[in-house]
Formats: structure tokens, sequence, C-alpha cells
């Protein structure tokens, strides 16, 4: 089979649309997971049907065994559906995240924090409990609270809120897919305490106080253009409110500000260009890239973007460092498959989505499209390669360029086609001018990770000359900004739309996949 881990990846993920609907018993799935996958290694001529049979078993046995009410000490036992002031201890899951939201047209900060909690206390009496929670409290939180920080928080706890009106963002669904089930509401940083010491900041902490005073060297205020640097590399969503996320949601340009496949591709293909500029053997460029690949993603604390990408990534440089026959679509499958066995509930994420179906897209609509946008500038066939070499559009300076504008026009051709049911879903936006937009914002974004990344490698040690990287990070980031603004002004740039039934999702995908890679035909 010549793409074996695609079948294996959707069986699987119809295992987990299964579990999401049908909690039966967890040890009667995994015994029968066990049988079928026995028989599978007995079998010789249906060894294949049962191998996805298994897959289909497991996936359903994850999904239920991920979301099942096993311990007694589980916060979805001991808490009921009416609001209780509590005091829970637990471990930060992450440093609290600062959050500027418009409150009568004035800024105002609030910190958003994951805990894992251990133990739970109405008044004075403590009893064990098991869970994540999600935490809000008005103000900043000192630095002395960070990754894997015991801590005890007073607050008001009680189920996340649904939607205020339908087809808006329904942060219970989100949470619930997450694992959590319950919100924790302080009314001040002075109802958090520390439980226990002796724990050191994690590296990821550090980096993000040191990268956030480099990459603001030589200038001159925080204003929105550094605040959005910060976003770019830190995956700090502070700034983002819906002010400022409304130009670049209707732009199309919004995914940017995500750790997502593009940053980190962005960072692989200048670690793999700088080795080959080296004559770096292609076995050595690759054990270098991916670990290196792998610190980014840990330095910017893992979210889940960062890590489906750095999987991706991996897979793919590890098949090219090994000089193995490359297939992007069963390298993709690949890292989804081993995502979602990490975690089946990232199936339902608008990112997981947003990462894998537009990057199969890309990967199978592409080379269409790159192939229409190139017919213009192609020589004409009968004449010979010396003399086609020589007219203006086919040789000389002007070739790489016009290569770099048809591959650019092309991809941001197909990233687009691949997700305008996925921005309509979540987004109910339909983006007319994304393409145009992006073939501009991605280059410049790739320019402004490279003056980044330059600033944080000298500012320990030549601070002015971070300061010139800084200045030119800041340039491209106000260009951006100023770009997206001015896409949004064109009329029509966006329509606002409603949510796209399932039907209609599929029937697009099918057409579109059948038409552009000919298998209608």
């Amino acid at each position: 089979m010549r793409r074996p881990l695609l079948s294996a990846a959707v069986v699987y993920a119809a295992g987990i649309l299964v579990g999401d609907f049908l909690h039966a018993p967890f040890q009667w799935l995994l015994v029968a997971c066990l049988a079928v996958a026995l028989v599978a290694l007995i079998s010789v001529r249906l060894r294949w049907i049962f191998i996805l049979g298994a897959f289909l078993l497991l996936g359903w046995t994850n999904m239920v065994w991920r979301t099942a009410v096993v311990p007694s000490s589980d916060l979805r036992v001991l808490l009921s559906d009416k609001p209780e002031y509590v005091t829970v201890r637990g471990k930060l899951r992450q440093p609290p995240a600062e959050h500027i939201f418009e409150r009568h047209h004035e800024e105002a900060m609030r910190s958003v924090a994951y805990i894992d909690v251990a133990a739970l206390a109405r008044g004075t009496n403590w009893q064990s409990a098991s869970g994540q929670l999600i935490v809000m409290t008005p103000g900043v939180l000192p630095e002395q609270f960070y990754t894997g920080q015991c801590v005890a928080i007073s607050g008001v706890i009680q189920q996340p809120s649904g939607p205020f009106a339908d087809e808006l963002f329904d942060s219970k669904s989100f949470l619930k897919r997450k694992g959590i089930y319950y919100q924790l509401r302080a009314t001040s940083t002075n109802d958090w305490q520390i439980a226990a010491g002796g724990t050191t900041k994690p590296l990821s902490d550090r980096f993000a106080a040191y990268a956030k005073n480099t990459l603001a060297i030589g200038l001159s205020e925080e204003d929105l253009p550094l605040r959005l640097i910060w976003t770019l590399v830190l995956d700090w969503k502070a700034p983002m409110t819906a002010s400022v996320e409304e130009p670049f949601v209707k732009a199309g340009t919004f995914h940017i500000f995500a750790v997502d496949g593009l940053r980190i591709g962005l960072i692989t293909a200048m670690l793999v260009t700088f080795f080959q500029v080296l004559r770096v053997p292609r076995a050595l460029a690759g054990f270098l890239t991916i670990p290196t690949i792998w610190f980014y993603a840990g330095l910017t604390g893992f979210p889940a973007s960062a890590i489906r990408a750095s999987i991706m990534a991996t897979i793919v440089i590890g098949g090219w460092a090994v000089k193995r026959p490359s297939d992007l679509v069963n390298s993709l499958f690949t890292a989804a498959l081993i995502i979602l066995l990490w975690d089946p509930q990232q199936l339902f994420q608008a990112g997981f989505q947003l990462s894998f179906v537009v990057v199969l897209c890309i990967v199978l609509v592409l080379p269409i499209v790159r192939s229409w946008l190139g017919k213009p500038f192609e020589p004409d066939p009968f004449l010979p390669k010396q003399i086609a070499a020589q007219q203006f559009w086919h040789g000389g300076w002007i070739a790489h360029p016009r290569k770099f504008f048809v591959d650019t026009l092309a991809i941001s051709l197909a990233a687009w086609l691949g997700s305008i049911p996925l921005g309509a879903q979540y987004f109910h936006v339909f983006n007319i001018i994304s393409t145009p937009a992006n073939f501009v914002v991605v280059p410049m974004t790739a320019l402004t990770l490279i003056s980044c990344l330059g600033s944080l490698l000298t500012g320990f040690w030549a601070p002015s000359l971070a300061g010139l990287f800084n200045h030119a990070s800041w340039g491209l980031m106000k260009g951006i900004i100023v770009i997206s603004q001015w896409c949004v002004q064109w009329r029509p740039a966006a329509i606002n739309v409603s949510t796209p039934t399932l039907l209609t999702s599929t029937w697009y995908y099918a057409v579109l996949l059948a038409l552009l890679t000919g298998w209608i035909f």
C-alpha cells in the first residue's frame, strides 16, 4: 500500500468520533481492541482489514478513556452545577497568561492560568481532588507564579458559560475539548498564594522574560507593533483583543500569530538552508535541525500548535535526512495519527483542523495551481533550450524572482481554497482578499521572524546590533498591520457568513480535491 498511514489515521479518527457519541465501558473496548489486534497477527488474507478494525477500536478506546470519570476525586463528582466559593490547591500547567481587554474604551488587564488541581476546600475542610481548572484573575500576577509552582487560589468556581447567542464563541465546548469542565474566578491577585516552594523557574519562563526585554531594545515604547512581535515570536496572546484581531481575521492573515506550521516551517527552512550553505552532510543537518525545532517549541512553552508543527517537521526532515522517498500526504497523516494518539480531543480543535486540512490542500492542490500560474511564463516547447534561456521571461536574472512570485502566489491561493469552509466555521468570514494579502504578508512575516531571531542571538553580547534588528522587525510588523488594515478597506474584502453544515463542508472539500487533483477524471 502506497500510503498506509493515511488509512490508519482516517480510521483512527473515525473511532474517536464514535467514542465521542458512544461511551461504552472502557474495559470491554480495551479487550475488543486487543482481540482484534491479535486476530490481525494471526490472519494473513484479511490482515489489513483487522488492522484497520484495531485502529478504529483504538481511537474509540482512547477517547472513552480520556473523557471517562474514573476517580472519585474528579471535580465533576465533587462539584455541582451551582457556583460555590472554594479554595483550590494545585500546580500551574504554564505561566499565567496576560490578556488585554477593552472596558469603557480603556485597556484593562487580566491573568488566565491553567491549574492541575490536587485538593479542594470548602471553608476549612480539605479533600483530595483531580482535574484541570481555568482561573481568571483581574490584574497581572507577579513573576513568582510560574510553570510547576504549587499554588492555592480562592474564588468562585462554576461551569463555563455557553455562547451568548447562536453561532458566537462557545467557551464551554471549547474548554470541554481541553478537558476543563470548571472555571474559577478570583476577585484579585491577593487571592493567590504559593502553597509550596522548592521549584525552580523553568527555562521557557526565563526565556520569555529575556526575549520580551531583548526584542524591545532600542524601541521607545511598548506599542501595538512591539506587542504583536511578542505574539509572533513568543505566542504572547495579551494584545489580541477583538479590535486588534478584526483586520487580520477579515484579511485572512490572522494565522501568522500562532506558533504553527508557518513559523516552524520558516525556522526549519532557514536551518536547512544554513546547513546547506555550510555544506553540512544531509544526515548531520537533519540531526541538528530536529532538536533545534523542538528546543524552540519548548522555549515557547510547548503550545499545542507548536507540537503539531514540530511533529510534522520531524517526520519530513527525518525522512529527508536518511534519504528516504518522501510522500508528504503520508507524512501528514503520520503526524496526525501521532498527535491524536497523544490527545484525541485535538481532532475537535480549530487549530488542528485548520493546520492539517489546509496543509493537505496545499500538498494536493499546489502542483496544479503552480502549473496554471506558471503556464504564461513557460517557453515555447519547440524552441531549443539555449534560445529559450535567452528570452526575458525564461532566463537570466528574472528567473528566480519569477519562480518566487509564482510559488508564493500558488501557496497563498491553495491555502485560501483549503481554508474557506473552516474560516466560515470558526470566524464566520469568507475572505475575498486573503490570497493577495498573504502574498505580501507571509514573506514580510518571514523577514520579521529572521530579524527577531537575529535580535535574540545578539541581544546578550551586542545590544546595539540587536536594536538594529528590532527596528527592522518593528518596521516590518508595522507594515503587516497597515497592509492588513488597508486590505480590509477594499469592498468587499470579506463577507460575514453563517456556519456551514457538515455536509456542505464535506461536499466542498470532496469537489475541490476531486477537480484540482484530477481524481474526478
